[in-house]
């Protein structure tokens, strides 16, 4: 990195930051004007594959007033749409797994389908991250869905990446989109000669992770399709989640 992030450079100043406390540097203008709203934004996972912001807004409104709502992995492409209730109970015993706990106990799996929520205020972002809404969750139509503050997260996920580029070529389309303020490194090794599908950036802080992914949906790959850029990994069963050949545990 370098100096124009200020305290958000590092976890510890950071924190610090949030709770008002004060810091040495401040971040440059146009830096500072790109920044998220860290201390009123969650993330929420394991969603329903077909979820709309409004299902998510009519619920989450309830810890305080929204101003605004993403939703990410959404494939509509592949929902074939809701199942009869003999498919479901014919996927339900599919899907469960058999061993000497019994054949009740259920392999435990997170759909792809993931929310990125803003709150109005600091205080819709309190009640919503509170300990029982990040350990247990709220239930949304069968799914345990979980508050992740936006200050946990602190990686970005590039996934897709077209066939037949090098890591050492990965790696500088990456550098090239963050330079001058961010240089990235993969962990290479003996790996140079690699032709990766994906990889993952980590970053000090919430700040510089955010920057950062906004930059990374510029790069590109020539012609071909481009990657996809996430802050949660996706599933390998993803396409199964999509296809509904998956159920959440009744």
């Amino acid at each position: 990195l370098n100096n124009e992030f200020g305290p958000y450079a590092t976890m510890e100043d950071a924190c610090l930051a949030d709770l008002g406390g004060a810091n040495s540097t401040t971040p440059s203008q146009e830096v500072m004007d790109m920044l998220p709203a860290t201390t009123k934004t969650i993330y929420v996972d394991n969603l329903p594959i077909d979820v709309t912001k409004e299902e998510l807004e009519s619920l989450y409104s309830r810890c305080g007033p929204l101003a605004s709502i993403d939703i990410y992995n959404l494939r509509p492409d592949l929902d074939p749409g809701e199942l009869s209730e003999s498919k479901r109970r014919e996927l339900v015993k599919k899907n469960r797994k058999s061993g000497s706990k019994g054949a009740t106990q259920y392999k435990t799996r997170r759909t792809p389908v993931y929310a990125r929520i803003e709150f109005s205020t600091g205080e819709g972002y309190k009640v919503a991250t509170m300990d029982m809404l990040q350990i247990f969750g709220m239930v949304i139509r069968r799914h345990a869905v979980r508050s992740i503050p936006a200050r946990e997260l602190t990686k970005v996920y590039i996934e897709g990446i077209p066939q037949g580029f090098y890591a050492i070529d990965i790696e500088e389309k990456l550098s090239k989109v963050l330079h001058p303020r961010i240089y990235a490194s993969l962990k290479l090794g003996q790996h140079v000669n690699s032709r990766p599908r994906s990889c993952e950036l980590t970053f000090p802080t919430f700040e510089v992770a955010s920057f950062a992914y906004d930059q990374l949906k510029k790069v590109r790959f020539g012609e071909q399709e481009q990657p996809e850029i996430h802050w949660m990994r996706t599933p390998e069963d993803a396409e199964e989640y999509w296809k509904r050949n998956i159920i959440p545990e009744p």
